[in-house]
């Protein structure tokens, strides 16, 4: 039985019973995280694991701080915490300040850290609570010595830790989302697809001042006044109201600028097969989750070589720029455009791969 689904759990599932025969019914796993809500990065992370391991047997419990009402059952509060049975194995995700930090690591349980990054404070607006979280996750960044093994989301991320920390503990890397192969199994909502603009440029994330938002639509502008034509569509949960507002504002009237706050999959499905370009030019990324998924669709990625985005975009074929390189982008996108062979992008991405992998790693604490 899983305990929260999403659309891939079922594949997810199916996925590692078929990988896996051994029987895990007699160990229990807590999942400790700030938030747990669908449609949050870290939050699917956190599922997306809870998935594989009650495909095993595991029993999964969850805490957070706060999470969403269809949820409320599922999740327990994370004032429960010191409740956990000694011998569950704890996973701790964390990617900005968590107030229950000290009190977990008082817990006498085998605990494994999973790192997404925590972004920068000088690229967030200063003095808002992100600011702040972010001002404070980043300094009690030493106090995760104390856990038993630490995965990051990206090398990127785990050279922040293991420069904050100085231990020879056990280190790994595992990406947050491990089901890219679920894409076959979802059915493109054709209703979605936008008019044949080309070329047509994607950019799916939140909304935030690091995600450099104003940076893409100055491309973009630079972009059209250059090349004579195209069609940016910016898509994703999640934002500042008031950074992001005051964009979507003054582009309203653009009608080759699309914004959409809520997507389903099958949507998303539909955006990435018609796009020809997946862009990013977020100033800070963890991972960036888009890039594997336009190496999945074969399509093509701009962005520039700044924190873990230029070790994300070796998987696909990537125009990558410095930092805020703007020009070069314009000039680097439109020779692959106007080139006759711009080459399929690998999409050799190997779900089974990294499910052994995150398995083995939970194995070894049991």
């Amino acid at each position: 039985m899983i305990s929260i689904q999403l659309q891939n759990s079922k594949y997810l599932t199916q996925l590692t019973k078929a990988l896996n025969q051994v029987d895990y019914s007699s160990y229990s796993v807590s999942f400790i995280t700030k938030n747990i809500f669908k449609h949050d990065a870290t939050s699917r992370s956190v599922i997306e694991q809870s998935n594989i391991l009650e495909a095993l047997g595991f029993k999964v419990k969850f805490y957070a701080e706060k999470t969403s009402t269809d949820l409320e059952n599922l999740v327990k509060s994370k004032e429960l915490i010191g409740s956990i049975p000694p011998k569950d194995l704890i996973i701790f995700h964390y990617s900005i300040e968590d107030k229950y930090l000290d009190q977990l690591l008082k817990l006498p349980n085998k605990k494994i850290l999973y790192y997404h990054g925590i972004t920068p404070p000088e690229f967030l607006t200063s003095g808002s609570s992100l600011h702040l979280e972010c001002v404070n996750g980043l300094k009690a960044l030493p106090k995760l010595n104390s856990f038993d093994a630490i995965i990051a989301n990206s090398q990127f991320c785990l050279n922040q830790v293991k420069a904050a920390i100085n231990s020879t503990k056990r280190y790994d890397t595992l990406p947050p989302s491990i089901s890219f192969n679920k894409w076959d199994l979802i059915q493109e909502d054709i209703t979605f697809r936008q008019k044949k603009i080309h070329p047509k440029f994607l950019y799916i994330g939140r909304k935030f001042p690091h995600k450099n938002i104003h940076g893409l639509l100055d491309f973009f502008n630079k972009f059209v006044q250059k090349f004579g034509l195209g069609q940016l569509i910016i898509a994703g949960a999640g934002y500042e109201p008031e950074y992001y507002l005051p964009l979507k504002e003054k582009y309203s009237k653009n009608e080759d600028i699309l914004f959409y706050e809520t997507i389903s999959e099958e949507q998303l499905k539909s955006l990435y097969l018609n796009t020809d370009y997946v862009v990013t030019f977020s100033q800070h990324e963890g991972f960036c989750v888009p890039i594997l998924e336009a190496a999945k669709f074969g399509k093509t990625v701009i962005t520039h070589s700044c924190s873990a985005l230029s070790e994300t975009s070796l998987i696909s074929k990537s125009i990558v720029v410095p930092l805020n390189d703007y020009q070069l982008a314009i000039k680097e996108t439109i020779k692959d455009w106007k080139s006759e062979d711009k080459g399929i992008p690998s999409s050799d991405i190997s779900d089974e791969f990294f499910i052994n992998k995150f398995i083995n790693i939970i194995k070894d604490f049991l």
